[in-house]
């Protein structure tokens, strides 16, 4: 699998095309949940689950 990936504005950094919001995490989305979040991001990145 190969990562999308897009240039951000006019700094030339490269950055992924996909992101994981955690804004919510501590005020709408308690720990436990932003944890399975977080662990879930991890495994598909690792490409070991496409959930």
């Amino acid at each position: 699998m190969t990562l999308a990936t897009t240039k951000l504005g006019q700094t030339g950094l490269t950055v992924s095309r996909l992101c994981l919001g955690t804004m919510t995490f501590g005020f709408q989305t308690d720990e436990e949940t932003s944890r399975q979040i977080l662990d879930s991001a991890a495994e598909y990145r690792r490409g070991d689950s496409l959930r």
